[in-house]
């Protein structure tokens, strides 16, 4: 893997690479990677070849604050190591792709959850360009409650 790293150093030293804006972790050190551009290079190509500190990742970022966790890729592997980790502390794992055919209905559960959880998202780009993009990026003035649908005050609909 030592190889591998060294290709890879080579092809991000040609890469533009910017500081994160929001705290992005490290799996090599299980701390946020530095701002420095040539620190963030030095640190992707060193974690190629280095164990990951996965538990310690995510005890660290929970001493740091965080209480929502979110696995992009597919599966819920990485989701139930968080949960083995973090035990009965309270916190929320939010998978997109739980299953092999997920697919666009798991990616917004896992946005619904994340709201639910209190996550600041910005889904106007889920309605672009539709005709009726107001109304649909409206919020609802009905519920579902079992095979009644009802307005926003609660009064039954026709």
């Amino acid at each position: 893997m030592a190889g591998a790293a060294e290709v890879f150093a080579d092809e991000l030293a040609v890469r533009r690479i910017d500081p994160p804006r929001t705290p992005v972790w490290a799996n090599r050190t299980a701390r946020p990677y530095v701002s420095d551009v040539d620190g963030i290079r030095a640190e992707l190509a060193a974690q190629v070849a280095s164990p990951v500190l996965f538990a310690t990742q995510v005890e660290n970022m929970y001493a740091d604050g965080a209480r929502v966790f979110f696995e992009a890729g597919p599966g819920r592997v990485l989701s139930n190591l968080v949960r083995a980790t973090l035990g009965d502390r309270p916190h929320t794992v939010v998978t997109c792709e739980p299953s092999r055919h997920a697919g666009l209905p798991g990616i917004l559960h896992a946005l619904a959850a994340l709201s639910v959880a209190g996550v600041d998202l910005r889904t106007g780009w889920l309605t672009a360009g539709r005709a009726d993009e107001a109304r649909v990026a409206a919020t609802p003035g009905w519920t579902i409650d079992g095979h009644l649908v009802r307005t926003a005050d609660g009064t039954p609909s026709a």
